[in-house]
């Protein structure tokens, strides 16, 4: 074979390489649209649960309680599989569907615009996601500890306490009561309980492309 076969050859390998190259890419940009859809799907689900309670220990807890710790699962998930800065973006999307959201229903019902709501509910979500996405990507990039879980179920517990004192404080207008404390940390438990198993799974995670 001569040099210009040769170069020919190695031509078309590179073509070959940069056409997988782009197709890989564009997989994993259609995979990570939909664990970012799914995100918001979710997120969108724990926002319409907030206004909705049952009684529990003498307090009014949300349904929302149940949906918190899948949120953060979700996300955990796609920043082991693509990355944190991808996990920034899907957090990204899903705050502003949140908002677009709540904007949308009381549009929809005729309630005027209640600017502490959707702060309250973008901001605490915004931050604790960013915060527990940022532990958990250390965590798992920079702790040489084979079982993580603990480490990872502590960073659950944590950013659920940010994310309930941020709308707390916010929906009850910096006024820190008895029921304050009694609605915050029971809620925290439910959530920490339903964690356990997510946990669990997520150990068996294997990590993704950067």
């Amino acid at each position: 074979m001569d040099k210009k076969q040769k170069s020919k050859v190695d031509s078309k390998t590179k073509e070959k390489r940069k056409r997988k190259k782009k197709i890989t890419k564009k997989e994993v940009e259609n995979e990570f649209l939909m664990f970012a859809f799914l995100l918001s799907t979710i997120s969108i689900l724990a926002t319409a649960l907030k206004s909705y309670t049952f009684p529990l220990l003498g307090c009014d807890i949300s349904f929302s309680v149940f949906i918190l710790p899948c949120i953060l699962f979700t996300s955990n998930y796609i920043t082991k599989k693509f990355g944190f800065i991808y996990s920034l973006k899907a957090i990204i999307i899903a705050t502003l569907i949140i908002i677009a959201f709540i904007i949308l229903i009381e549009d929809l019902i005729g309630k005027q615009l209640d600017f502490i709501e959707i702060g309250s509910q973008s901001i605490s979500y915004f931050v604790s996601m960013f915060i527990n996405s940022a532990i958990y990507y250390y965590i798992i990039s920079n702790m040489e500890i084979k079982r993580n879980g603990i480490l990872v179920y502590f960073c659950y517990i944590f950013s659920m306490f940010i994310n309930h004192m941020i709308y707390m404080l916010f929906t009850m207008n910096m006024i820190v009561t008895d029921s304050f404390w009694q609605v915050y940390f029971t809620s925290v438990l439910i959530e920490a309980v339903i964690a356990i198993p997510l946990v669990v799974y997520d150990e068996k995670i294997k990590r993704g492309i950067e």
